[in-house]
């Protein structure tokens, strides 16, 4: 068993990485699809204006915010560290998922196969609900991979 009996405890720590991330930013996928996504390019633009403003920022009206703007980039430079962690993280969560759910999806096509291979009429109708999820006919769908846990 992967988690062991520690999916409460997982998701516990989850919760209490959320509060500490302190985000009060909401964005819909489409204010977040219109957003400049902040990449190699742009990041080296950024560093570019903070040299620029640290050898003379005589020019930057009063009211312009440039702590807020640091603060802000370091806010950004810590989230995508962290966030390139989550991604690290997320691949193999996400592998441990597709072979957990391969695994049993084949143990239930093997079911299927013994209650198919013994005609005792005590078990036709567990046969027509199995069979119930293959309308038509269609053939059975093997796993192409299964990789032994």
């Amino acid at each position: 068993m992967v988690l062991n009996g520690n999916k409460e405890r997982i998701l516990q720590k989850i919760e209490e990485l959320k509060s500490q991330l302190e985000c009060d930013v909401k964005f819909t996928a489409d204010e977040r699809r219109q957003m400049p996504m902040i990449g190699g390019n742009r990041e080296k633009f950024i560093k570019a204006t903070f040299e620029i403003v640290e050898r003379d920022d005589g020019f930057l009206p009063k009211r312009f915010e440039l702590e807020k703007m640091k603060e802000n980039f370091n806010d950004y430079i810590e989230l995508k560290e962290i966030l390139l962690e989550f991604n690290n993280l997320k691949a193999p969560i996400y592998d441990k998922y597709i072979h957990a759910g391969t695994a049993a999806y084949h143990s239930a096509l093997m079911i299927k196969k013994f209650l198919d291979s013994i005609n005792a009429p005590e078990y036709e109708s567990w046969r027509q609900k199995l069979h119930s999820f293959f309308p038509n006919g269609k053939k059975l769908i093997k796993p192409a991979y299964t990789k032994p846990a």
